[in-house]
């Protein structure tokens, strides 16, 4: 299996499992998308 071209098990002896793989070419497409609805990011913070 591979994530974006990277085959999974050199990620999982690398960094050990679990673990968690993002699609930095889908989170750059989510990015814009919410980019679209609001120019501005805000982060939520709890005291």
């Amino acid at each position: 299996m591979k994530i974006e071209g990277v085959d999974v098990r050199k990620i999982s002896k690398e960094f050990g499992t679990p673990l968690y793989a993002y699609s930095m070419k889908t989170l750059r497409c989510s990015i814009e998308e919410i980019k679209k609805l609001s120019p501005v990011t805000r982060y939520a913070m709890k005291a």
